[in-house]
């Protein structure tokens, strides 16, 4: 049975605390930009190009996860409400943008232990080269 996609996808990012994340599977040869559910409907999945041009917004997308707004905040220099939305999530995903926030102030002894929270290591790319490591993990 081949399938095709909906002619308008439903905007929306999805949470990896999503209870259907574990009915989804990947179609990418189909439509790679979005994800079927139990093969008929589908959640659009939106590219690294498309957040990025979100940021001329005044306010972020609805649909975005908690991660991807978190990084949203941050690269619109609000570094604060960027940790407010991280420190309240206990994931190894929300440890990894708490230590990049924190090595982005500058303060490497917190970096590390969320970065060990987080199961990894400090990096040695640049602040933006992270950001842009961290959102290209969590768009996909």
């Amino acid at each position: 049975m081949e399938l095709s996609p909906p002619t308008t996808p439903i905007p929306a990012a999805i949470s990896i605390e999503n209870p259907l994340w574990n009915h989804l599977s990947w179609r990418r040869e189909r439509h790679p930009a979005a994800i079927w559910l139990r093969g008929k409907d589908y959640i659009y999945i939106m590219t690294i190009a498309e957040f990025n041009s979100t940021l001329n917004q005044n306010e972020p997308p609805v649909s975005l996860n908690p991660l991807l707004m978190a990084l949203w905040y941050d690269a619109k220099g609000d570094w604060k409400k960027s940790h407010e939305i991280v420190q309240d999530i206990d994931t190894k995903e929300a440890a990894l943008i708490h230590a990049y926030l924190h090595r982005k102030e500058g303060d490497d002894w917190n970096a590390d232990y969320w970065y060990q929270r987080a199961g990894t290591k400090r990096t040695n790319h640049s602040i933006e080269e992270e950001w842009d490591s961290l959102v290209a993990r969590f768009i996909s």
